[in-house]
C-alpha cells in the first residue's frame, strides 16, 4: 500500500490539488503551495532514486575447509572486524539521537523567528510578516526532509550492520561444523531474528514520524497563512488536507526507501553464501531467496539459490523446496528376556492415502525431539509415552536424512532394552494416537526383514543395524 501511495495515488492528488485550486477555485490562493508541493514530490523522488535502499553485494569472507581449523591470525582479523561493525551500530544509533536533537533546536529557532516577526518591533519593521513566516515554514520543512532522509540512511546502516554481524556469525558456525539452529551454538541470536528495515515502531520509525508530523503542520501553517483573511474558518478542510497528504506522503516514503530493491543494471545479490566442507575443495552455495511457502502444523521453506557444480562453475538459479519436519528420534526396542522386538501398531494416514486398502503400519517408537531435549532423551520419553515401558542401555545405531531432496527431517535411530512398565503407553490422546504394543521374535523380525515385509524406513535401518549383533536361532 505505501508503494502504490508513493507511487501514484500521492501525485494524483497533487494534480488533483493543481485542477481544484489553481483552475476551479483560484480565490483561496493556494498556488504557492502547489508549485511548492509539486517541486516537493520532485525532490522526494530524486532522492529515493539517489539514496533508496539497494542490495549490494555482501563483503567476501573465505572460509577453510571443516576441519581444517582458522588460523589465530584470520580469527583475529575476523574478530576485529566484528568489533568495528559493532561499533558502526552503536555510532549509528548515536548519531540518530543527536539528529533529532539538532531538528528539534532548528524548530525552535524558527518558532522563535516567527515570533519575533509577529511581535509589535517586528511588525514595524517587516510589513510582508505573512510572505516571511511563508518562506521560514516551506524552509523548515526542506530541512525536516533532509533530517528524514538522514534517519532512513542511518535505519539503513544499522541493519547493514546487523547482516555483516549476522555473516561473521555464519563465517564461524560454518567453520566449526555447525548450523544456525545448533544446540551448541554459542550465539544468542537467530538469521530469522534480523529485523526488516522497514520495519515500524522502533526508535528510527518514532523519530522520523516527529520530523514528518513537524513538517506537515509547517505546510499546514503555510496553507492557513495563504487563505483569505475573512474565510479561512470555513475552509479549514484545506489546510488539513494538505497537512494528510504531506505525512502520508513522508510516511510511505519511509517504507519505500527502507524496501529492498535491485540496483540498476544488476541482478539481485545474494544474500548469504554457505561454503560446504568437501574432500578436495570448498563448494559453494549462493541463496538469493528464501522464505516460507507454508507455515502451518508443518513448513515449506522456498528457495531460489545456484550451487558449485563438479567443474567448479556455479549453476543457474534454480527453485527449491524444503519439506521443515525437523528433527526426529527413533528406538528398537529390545526384550532380552524373552528375545523378542517390541514394535508399535498405528494408524498412518499417507500409508492409507497411497494404498488404500491399508492404513495400519508396524514400526520402531519415534516421535520429534523438543525443544532443549538431545535425540537420546526424546527416544526414552517417546518409549515411556507409546509402550509405558522404561528402556535402559541406550546406544546409537544410525543418523540419516529420511528424503533429502524434498526434507529437511533427520532421524536418529538408537537401540535400547526393554526395562520395566512404568505408565499404561498407548500414546498421548491429545495428540490423537492410538498405539498397539507388537512382540515379535527376534528371527521372525529378521526373516520379515528379508521378505521386504517392513514398509517403514526407519525401521527398516534399524534392523539392518541390529540384524550383525542380534542374529541367532
Amino acid at each position: 500500500m505505501s508503494r502504490i501511495f508513493f507511487h501514484f495515488l500521492a501525485p494524483a492528488f497533487i494534480a488533483l490539488a493543481i485542477l481544484v485550486f489553481a483552475g476551479i477555485a483560484p480565490q483561496f490562493r493556494q498556488q504557492v503551495l502547489l508549485d511548492f508541493a509539486v517541486i516537493y514530490y520532485l525532490l522526494i523522488l530524486y532522492s529515493y532514486y539517489k539514496f533508496g535502499r539497494q542490495t549490494a553485494p555482501a563483503p567476501e569472507l573465505t572460509p577453510q575447509k571443516r576441519g581444517g581449523g582458522i588460523s589465530e591470525d584470520f580469527r583475529e582479523i575476523v574478530l576485529r572486524e566484528y568489533e568495528y561493525v559493532q561499533e558502526t551500530m552503536a555510532q549509528a544509533m548515536n548519531d540518530r539521537h543527536t539528529l533529532v536533537n539538532y531538528f528539534l533546536l532548528a524548530t525552535g529557532v524558527v518558532m522563535a523567528t516567527i515570533g519575533a516577526v509577529y511581535s509589535t518591533e517586528g511588525m514595524f519593521y517587516s510589513p510582508y510578516k505573512n510572505h516571511l513566516t511563508i518562506a521560514i515554514c516551506l524552509t523548515l520543512s526542506i530541512v525536516a526532509w533532509i533530517y528524514f532522509l538522514k534517519i532512513v540512511r542511518l535505519r539503513q546502516a544499522w541493519c547493514d550492520s546487523c547482516a555483516a554481524m549476522n555473516r561473521i556469525k555464519q563465517f564461524f558456525l560454518v567453520n566449526e561444523g555447525l548450523s544456525d539452529g545448533d544446540e551448541r551454538s554459542p550465539f544468542l541470536w537467530k538469521s530469522n531474528t534480523i529485523p526488516r528495515a522497514d520495519r515500524k515502531g522502533n526508535l528510527f520509525h518514532l523519530e522520523a514520524i516527529l520530523i514528518n508530523f513537524i513538517s506537515s503542520l509547517a505546510v499546514a501553517a503555510v496553507s492557513v497563512l495563504l487563505l483569505p483573511t475573512d474565510s479561512w474558518r470555513m475552509t479549514f478542510w484545506i489546510p488539513a488536507g494538505f497537512f494528510l497528504l504531506f505525512l502520508a506522503l513522508q510516511f510511505s516514503a519511509y517504507t519505500v526507501f527502507l524496501k529492498e530493491k535491485k540496483a540498476k543494471g544488476a541482478a539481485a545479490a545474494p544474500q548469504k553464501l554457505h561454503v560446504l566442507d568437501s574432500t578436495h575443495q570448498p563448494r559453494q552455495v549462493v541463496l538469493h531467496e528464501e522464505r516460507l511457502a507454508f507455515d502451518g502444523f508443518f513448513k515449506i521453506k522456498k528457495a531460489v539459490l545456484q550451487f558449485e557444480k563438479f567443474d567448479g562453475r556455479l549453476s543457474e538459479k534454480v527453485e527449491q523446496l524444503s519439506f521443515m519436519r525437523g528433527y526426529a528420534t527413533a528406538i528398537l526396542l529390545y526384550d532380552e528376556a524373552a528375545h523378542e522386538f517390541i514394535f508399535i501398531e498405528q494408524f498412518r494416514y499417507p500409508y492409507f492415502e497411497e494404498q488404500r486398502t491399508k492404513g495400519w503400519m508396524i514400526e520402531i517408537v519415534a516421535g520429534m525431539v523438543d525443544h532443549g531435549e538431545s535425540p537420546r532423551e526424546a527416544a526414552q520419553r517417546e518409549t515411556i509415552e507409546e509402550t509405558g515401558f522404561a528402556c535402559e542401555e541406550v546406544k546409537p545405531l544410525a543418523e540419516f536424512y529420511v528424503s533429502p531432496g524434498s526434507s529437511a527431517e533427520r532421524i536418529a535411530v538408537f537401540w535400547g532394552k526393554l526395562g520395566k512398565k512404568i505408565s499404561e503407553g498407548g500414546g498421548k490422546k491429545s495428540e490423537n494416537e492410538n498405539i498397539r504394543l507388537v512382540r515379535m521374535p527376534v528371527a521372525e523380525a529378521f526373516q520379515k526383514l528379508e521378505r521386504g515385509e517392513f514398509q517403514d524406513a526407519k525401521t527398516i535401518i534399524a534392523l539392518l543395524h541390529a540384524k550383525p549383533l542380534l542374529m541367532r536361532v
